[in-house]
Formats: structure tokens, sequence, C-alpha cells
């Protein structure tokens, strides 16, 4: 049901957007890039690794994953262009929360949350962070959009903001990490 709402949450998003404001260029990352990356787990993830990560598991991604694209369709259908800066609320709630998860999910196969592993970590997801705000650069610069963007600031300000604010949510993440003890996840 979770998973359903979030990619319904995805297609009102697109819906909107296309019959209100007439953006096509929103299918991109509305109707294909987010429900692919939402359904990507029960695809990939749980069969794979369905003996290390539990049904409970895979419930708490996809509440995390809604919480996430709760929080990212208002800015694409109005918050960006307001121009107050919602962006930095996004990156960096939403990167603390996939750091966390990430940490959770990977944990149990190193059976570890040393230093080095944290700060492995921390290196992917600033890198696939440097990916993901490309992308969204590129698909406004080509098609003179605001989707990813505030409309009131210079997009290459908004890009490295994104990235700063994301990478400050990843590394308290790790940070808060390093304060709870490990254990494995308990298998429902």
């Amino acid at each position: 049901m979770i998973l359903f709402i979030t990619i319904a949450i995805c297609f009102i998003t697109v819906i909107i957007e296309f019959f209100l404001k007439g953006k096509l260029v929103i299918i991109i990352p509305y109707g294909i890039v987010i429900p692919l990356l939402v359904l990507l787990p029960r695809f990939f993830f749980y069969p794979r690794f369905k003996n290390i990560v539990s049904a409970t598991w895979l419930k708490h991604l996809e509440i995390i994953l809604l919480f996430v694209v709760l929080i990212n369709a208002p800015a694409s259908l109005w918050f960006h262009d307001l121009g107050f800066q919602y962006d930095r609320f996004l990156h960096f709630f939403a990167a603390f929360l996939a750091t966390l998860f990430i940490i959770r999910f990977f944990s149990p196969l190193f059976e570890t949350r040393s230093t080095w592993y944290l700060l492995g970590i921390l290196t992917v997801l600033v890198s696939l962070t440097f990916v993901w705000e490309g992308l969204q650069w590129s698909i406004d610069m080509f098609f003179n959009t605001y989707l990813f963007h505030d409309s009131k600031q210079i997009i290459t300000i908004d890009f490295w903001e994104d990235i700063s604010f994301g990478s400050l949510g990843a590394a308290l993440a790790v940070l808060f990490t390093k304060t709870i003890p490990n254990s494995r996840p308990q298998k429902s």
C-alpha cells in the first residue's frame, strides 16, 4: 500500500504539472526516474538479499521513500517558484535519511561501523549527489524549466547549495551512526 501511495504521488505530480502548467518535462523525473527508483528495492535488493534483510526492512525503506517523495513533490509543484530555498530543507533531510538507511542496510554485510566503512559510504553518497544534481541541472538547462532549482536563485548557486546541504545531512547521519550501538536487523 505504501508503495502504491508513493507512485501515485509521483503520477499526480506529473498530472498537475502537465495539465496546470504545461510542463511535459516533469514526466522524466516523476513519471519515470522516481517510480523506477521506488520500485528498485522490490525488484533487486529484497530478492537478492532476502537472507540478510527482512520484510520489515523493506517496509521501513518504503516509508522513507514515501516521506522523501512527499517532501519533494510540493517543491516541484509550488515551492521552487516561491524562491524561499525550500531545497535546503529537502537536501539536508533526504540525505540524512538516505544515509541512515544505507548504513543500516550495509552494516550487516560488513558487520562493522568502522570509520573507513562510514567514510566510504559518505564518499559514495556525495559522489551520487554530484551525479544527481548534474542530471537535474541538465534537465532544467536543456528544457528551460525550474523543476529542480528555485526560480529566484541562480542555478549554479542552487547546484552547489544542494550538494552542500545534502553532504551536511549525510555527514551528520554518519556522525549520528557512530554514536549508536551496532546490531543486526531483526527478521520478521
